[in-house]
């Protein structure tokens, strides 16, 4: 059984969500809910470039999203294989413009 990442992470998100609605003060809950939530933000820049076909700037700020604490396992493991897709697609991008 295969489950998404943004499956994993939008359920982490909501049981954080539950905890501090609950226990305000909870500090370690507090402290994963701003871990992921830069994490999320950091992405969705880069997803954004992505789309926008700005390769240069995603592969910028996937990186900055590896360095961010937190940025582990499987997420780790996307966000390095959508910086090197990205690489590879600017690399190309600058290949086609020097060929023409």
């Amino acid at each position: 059984m295969h489950i998404s990442l943004d499956c994993i992470f939008y359920t982490a998100m909501k049981h954080l969500k539950q905890i501090l609605s609950g226990d305000p003060d909870n500090k370690s809950a507090f402290t994963f809910f701003k871990i992921l939530k830069a994490l999320s933000k950091k992405k969705a820049e880069a997803d954004a470039y992505y789309k926008s076909r700005n390769y240069e700037k995603a592969v910028d700020a996937y990186s900055e999203a590896l360095l961010l604490t937190g940025c582990v396992g499987q997420y780790k493991a996307k966000v390095l294989f959508n910086r090197a897709c990205c690489g590879v697609l600017y690399c190309i991008s600058v290949l086609v413009i020097i060929i023409w």
